[in-house]
Protein backbone atom coordinates (compact mmCIF):
# COMPACT_ATOMS: atom_id res chain seq x y z
CA UNK A 1 0.00 0.00 0.00
CA UNK A 2 1.21 3.33 -1.18
CA UNK A 3 0.97 6.16 1.43
CA UNK A 4 -1.89 8.42 -0.31
CA UNK A 5 -3.98 4.87 -0.44
CA UNK A 6 -3.03 4.79 3.63
CA UNK A 7 -3.82 8.20 3.90
CA UNK A 8 -7.28 7.93 3.06
CA UNK A 9 -7.97 4.83 4.51
CA UNK A 10 -7.22 6.90 7.42
CA UNK A 11 -9.05 9.78 6.60
CA UNK A 12 -12.15 7.57 6.15
CA UNK A 13 -11.50 5.35 9.35
CA UNK A 14 -11.72 8.96 11.28
CA UNK A 15 -14.84 10.01 9.56
CA UNK A 16 -16.47 6.67 10.40
CA UNK A 17 -15.85 7.90 14.43
CA UNK A 18 -16.73 10.84 13.91
CA UNK A 19 -12.96 12.80 14.38
CA UNK A 20 -13.32 14.54 11.26
CA UNK A 21 -16.88 15.71 9.81
CA UNK A 22 -15.43 14.89 6.02
CA UNK A 23 -12.70 15.09 3.63
CA UNK A 24 -12.58 15.42 -0.16
CA UNK A 25 -9.12 14.80 -2.60
CA UNK A 26 -7.74 17.91 -3.81
CA UNK A 27 -4.74 17.14 -6.67
CA UNK A 28 -1.81 16.13 -4.39
CA UNK A 29 -3.64 16.82 -0.95
CA UNK A 30 -7.09 16.50 1.14
CA UNK A 31 -9.26 19.05 2.69
CA UNK A 32 -10.36 18.05 5.67
CA UNK A 33 -13.15 19.62 7.55
CA UNK A 34 -13.04 19.65 11.54
CA UNK A 35 -15.74 21.58 13.25
CA UNK A 36 -16.46 23.14 10.22
CA UNK A 37 -12.83 24.62 9.74
CA UNK A 38 -10.83 23.41 6.66
CA UNK A 39 -7.85 21.90 6.98
CA UNK A 40 -4.84 20.83 3.88
CA UNK A 41 -3.61 17.10 4.77
CA UNK A 42 -0.92 16.92 2.55
CA UNK A 43 0.98 13.72 1.90
CA UNK A 44 5.05 13.74 1.07
CA UNK A 45 7.01 10.37 0.91
CA UNK A 46 9.99 12.96 0.92
CA UNK A 47 9.12 15.30 4.30
CA UNK A 48 11.74 17.94 2.51
CA UNK A 49 9.05 18.17 -0.33
CA UNK A 50 7.00 20.04 2.24
CA UNK A 51 8.67 23.09 2.89
CA UNK A 52 6.62 25.49 0.09
CA UNK A 53 3.41 23.93 1.33
CA UNK A 54 2.98 24.06 4.45
CA UNK A 55 0.05 26.57 6.66
CA UNK A 56 -1.10 27.23 9.72
CA UNK A 57 -2.48 24.08 11.56
CA UNK A 58 -2.04 21.71 8.67
CA UNK A 59 -1.72 17.91 8.65
CA UNK A 60 1.03 15.96 6.95
CA UNK A 61 1.81 12.37 6.14
CA UNK A 62 5.20 11.29 5.61
CA UNK A 63 6.91 7.81 5.91
CA UNK A 64 8.59 6.98 9.06
CA UNK A 65 12.18 7.49 7.31
CA UNK A 66 15.27 8.62 9.35
CA UNK A 67 16.02 11.07 6.28
CA UNK A 68 12.54 12.57 7.13
CA UNK A 69 12.66 12.82 10.99
CA UNK A 70 16.24 14.41 10.36
CA UNK A 71 14.55 16.79 8.24
CA UNK A 72 12.23 17.72 10.45
CA UNK A 73 14.59 18.02 13.30
CA UNK A 74 17.02 20.41 10.83
CA UNK A 75 13.86 22.60 9.89
CA UNK A 76 12.13 22.16 13.88
CA UNK A 77 11.23 25.72 14.46
CA UNK A 78 9.32 26.49 11.39
CA UNK A 79 7.38 23.75 11.82
CA UNK A 80 6.69 24.63 15.32
CA UNK A 81 5.85 28.41 13.89
CA UNK A 82 2.85 26.77 11.71
CA UNK A 83 1.59 24.22 14.35
CA UNK A 84 1.88 21.54 12.25
CA UNK A 85 0.65 18.05 12.90
CA UNK A 86 3.01 15.41 11.52
CA UNK A 87 1.92 11.11 10.73
CA UNK A 88 5.30 9.44 10.70
CA UNK A 89 3.80 6.20 8.94
CA UNK A 90 4.89 2.73 7.96
CA UNK A 91 1.72 1.95 5.63
CA UNK A 92 2.58 -1.59 5.00
CA UNK A 93 2.27 -2.47 8.58
CA UNK A 94 -0.15 -0.24 9.19
CA UNK A 95 1.25 1.78 11.72
CA UNK A 96 1.99 5.53 13.01
CA UNK A 97 3.47 7.78 15.58
CA UNK A 98 2.13 11.43 15.78
CA UNK A 99 3.09 14.20 17.23
CA UNK A 100 1.74 18.46 16.80
CA UNK A 101 5.32 20.53 16.54
CA UNK A 102 3.53 23.15 18.78
CA UNK A 103 2.23 21.16 21.48
CA UNK A 104 5.46 18.91 21.51
CA UNK A 105 7.65 21.87 21.42
CA UNK A 106 5.62 23.43 24.11
CA UNK A 107 5.80 20.17 26.52
CA UNK A 108 9.13 18.87 25.66
CA UNK A 109 12.68 19.76 26.84
CA UNK A 110 15.00 22.08 25.03
CA UNK A 111 16.65 18.54 23.91
CA UNK A 112 13.97 17.90 20.79
CA UNK A 113 15.77 15.60 18.80
CA UNK A 114 16.14 13.31 22.03
CA UNK A 115 12.20 12.89 22.15
CA UNK A 116 12.31 12.47 18.51
CA UNK A 117 14.08 10.08 18.06
CA UNK A 118 12.62 8.23 20.62
CA UNK A 119 8.89 8.33 19.29
CA UNK A 120 10.67 7.18 15.84
CA UNK A 121 11.68 4.01 17.30
CA UNK A 122 8.13 3.25 17.83
CA UNK A 123 7.48 2.52 14.49
CA UNK A 124 9.50 0.00 12.15
CA UNK A 125 11.37 2.30 9.71
CA UNK A 126 10.06 2.69 5.91
CA UNK A 127 12.79 0.74 4.19
CA UNK A 128 13.05 0.89 0.37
Amino acid sequence: MNLMEWAEIFLNHRKGFRLIDNFSKENEHFLVSINQKKSKFFVFEDLSKSIDFLEENCFIATLNKKQNLDFLIKNWNLFVEKSVTIYFVNPDLNEKWVLNTKVHSFISDKNVALGLNSLFSTVQEVNE
